[in-house]
């Protein structure tokens, strides 16, 4: 799927996933109703997505939706197909074979660390990496501003990110049929079921 796999050595994970868990399953992570971070009505979680689910987001104002929920902050991992830098910025094309390449900014901040710098200047064309930004609108086109772009070192972070984007799925459509849910309440998605049967 995503060409040469030679990069990637081992055959073990090696955690490479850092960022903030949503849940606490023992397996994948469910994204808990109940146990999300609120500030000013917007939702803080982490969310595993796609290329294709971040172009098909629907926008209410300032939010965006996918699978019926407000998302802020979202993880997705894809090759980068073109990288255009600026003296303030990084403009990356992305493509994770879900959609046409998704447009990812990263601010280039003056205070930045020798390994800042050292790890942007490995995010090149050709390179897998994960993205964790948040979601915006610009002239009606989305892209994603992103706080932190990661080279992919274990290609076992691309199984892991494309099995919790679709166990994420299931949960939040599983847990938005369930009546008369509201924010506050905390929902038990273990009847969501598990990836493996």
């Amino acid at each position: 799927m995503w060409g040469d796999e030679g990069g990637f050595g081992g055959g073990g994970y090696q955690g490479g996933t850092n960022y903030t868990n949503y849940g606490t399953n023992a397996g994948f992570s469910s994204p808990q109703l109940g146990s999300q971070e609120q500030r000013g009505g917007r939702s803080r979680s982490m969310l595993p997505v796609t290329v294709h689910q971040l172009m098909t987001a629907e926008q209410h104002d300032d939010a965006f939706l996918i699978n019926g929920r407000e998302v802020h902050q979202i993880t997705f991992v894809g090759r980068i197909v073109t990288v255009q830098e600026s003296s303030t910025n990084i403009l990356y094309k992305i493509h994770d074979n879900t959609a046409d390449p998704c447009e990812v900014r990263r601010w280039i901040d003056s205070d930045d660390s020798t390994a800042d710098i050292d790890k942007r200047s490995e995010c090149r064309e050709g390179v897998v990496v994960r993205v964790f930004g948040h979601l915006r609108s610009f002239q009606g086109h989305q892209n994603v501003v992103a706080f932190a772009v990661n080279p992919v070192t274990d290609f076992n972070e691309v199984t892991f990110h494309i099995l919790d984007v679709v166990h994420a799925h299931l949960a939040l459509t599983k847990a938005a049929s369930i009546p008369m849910v509201q924010d506050t309440q905390y929902i038990d998605l273990s009847s969501v079921g598990s990836v493996f049967g």
